[in-house]
């Protein structure tokens, strides 16, 4: 079955047609299902991500007296664009 906060979504709209036309989309969208990727595939999907948090290390990101992420230095952007956004995924 669907997880409590979807069934309160649901559960929240007052036509039941519309209730009717969401879970319809929601099934359809096969939501439940697993998603089963290989050892490879994940390793790529979370690359980017993995490439940041070394970045970051243990002392967490600096932030401005207004609370705003500092600009990083050059050569972390410069290193950044074609580590990720140039990578093979």
């Amino acid at each position: 079955m669907l997880p409590g906060p979807v069934k309160e979504l649901v559960a929240s709209i007052r036509n039941p047609a519309g209730q009717l036309e969401v879970l319809h989309l929601l099934f359809g969208a096969r939501l439940l299902e697993p998603v089963l990727i290989d050892a490879a595939t994940a390793t790529t999907m979370a690359r980017p991500y993995a490439w940041r948090l070394d970045r970051i290390g243990a002392k967490g990101i600096k932030l401005t007296s207004a609370d705003y992420l500092r600009r990083p230095p050059a050569r972390t952007l410069a290193r950044w664009i074609p580590a990720v956004w140039h990578s093979s995924w």
